[in-house]
């Protein structure tokens, strides 16, 4: 992780379970929430009705376990559909708990210690961090809490260093609070080639303290904007009705167009991910249904020459270690022709990468 060439990181669940095991996979959302106080039957009634009829699963119960991916999605679907008001709560009750669950934790855990923090410290002021996680761990340790205490409190103490950095760039060059900036009120000309100098912090499925505007009669409608505290029941400034936690799943047909910094956080990873020369993928799994981010990805084809994976799911075998092909496959055959063999390297963990030992050293795995 140098500070003079630029790298594109690419974030999954594992990456934040990684830094601290209470954060929940995928498949551990419900059960994670009464660690939280969160009482899914009490507090999210519709919700819980909801995924019994649909999915026969009771949530309550430890040993139930459903993936909140695939709920989300089928309720997106669902939405798409029909006009029935009541999916709407539902999906109110979806993000409330996510951004509530993920909120809680991320309160808990020991932000200065674990895998995000080494990793924060190692980033350069030109690399890009492309996320598909909730969550603000990440974000705080880059700098969230003192960019937006200069945003909304109009702190007076030098900025100069929080500008080097990847958040401050997506705040002032994506979101909407860069607009409110006299640079943002200016319209630059078209380009030909893209500036691939500077880093971006990019969620993409968005992120726990984006808050968006759902009235369509309102300027601030599907405007992402950054808040300080995700907990606090907030109302848009312009037509004073509730905002709602920008939150979206990975949908076989995402409507990312839907949402102005969402559209952008695409716009932008896909510019980045067509000048990369390296991808570094860690904990990330790529569900075979989410067909927008090997898209994504697909668009490094031209211009890629190494492909790194960090994933406890590159090897299998409890004795005798061996590379898990069905795993690794995923991302391979998406550069398939464009990566030799030995420029696609394969760490366990973010430990190992941190001091290079990759799964063939490791193990003295030979192929």
């Amino acid at each position: 992780m140098s500070n003079n060439l630029k790298q594109i990181f690419i974030l999954g669940a594992g990456s934040s379970i990684s830094h601290d095991n209470s954060f929940p996979s995928i498949n551990d959302f419900f059960p994670k929430g009464k660690e939280v106080n969160l009482e899914i039957k009490k507090d999210f009634p519709e919700l819980y009705k909801y995924i019994f009829e649909n999915f026969g699963i009771d949530v309550t119960s430890a040993e139930n376990k459903v993936n909140i991916e695939k709920v989300f999605t089928i309720l997106e679907i669902g939405i798409e559909r029909s006009n029935d008001p009541s999916l709407q709560i539902i999906r109110s009750q979806i993000l409330k708990l996510i951004q509530l669950l993920l909120g809680r934790i991320t309160s808990r855990v020991k932000a200065d210690e674990g895998d995000l923090n080494q990793f924060a410290k190692k980033l350069g002021e030109s690399d890009t961090v492309i996320t598909f996680n909730w969550d603000i761990t990440l974000d705080d340790l880059i700098g969230r809490k003192n960019i937006l205490k200069w945003i909304y409190e109009h702190d007076k103490f030098d900025s100069r260093e929080l500008q080097k950095n990847c958040y401050w760039n997506f705040i002032y060059k994506l979101s909407v609070h860069g607009e409110n900036t006299s640079d943002g009120l200016e319209l630059t000309p078209p380009y030909s080639e893209w500036n691939n100098k500077n880093g971006y912090f990019l969620k993409m499925h968005g992120s726990t303290d984006w808050a968006f505007c759902s009235n369509e009669l309102c300027k601030a409608h599907g405007k992402g904007f950054i808040v300080k505290e995700i907990e606090q029941e907030l109302y848009c400034s312009s037509c004073h009705e509730p905002v709602y936690p920008l939150i979206v799943p990975p949908v076989l047909n995402k409507q990312y167009r839907k949402y102005h910094l969402i559209r952008r956080v695409w716009n932008t990873a896909l510019k980045e991910i067509e000048s990369s020369k390296e991808l570094i993928i860690w904990g990330y799994s790529l569900p075979e249904t989410d067909f927008y981010s090997a898209w994504l990805f697909r668009n490094a084809r031209q211009t890629i020459k190494r492909l790194t994976l960090i994933n406890p799911s590159v090897i299998k075998g409890k004795k005798e270690k061996k590379i898990n092909n069905a795993f690794v496959n995923h991302f391979v055959n998406i550069f398939k022709g464009k990566l030799k063999k030995d420029s696609i390297i394969l760490y366990e963990n973010f430990k190992d990468y941190m001091i290079d030992v990759n799964v063939h050293g490791k193990y003295g795995i030979n192929s």
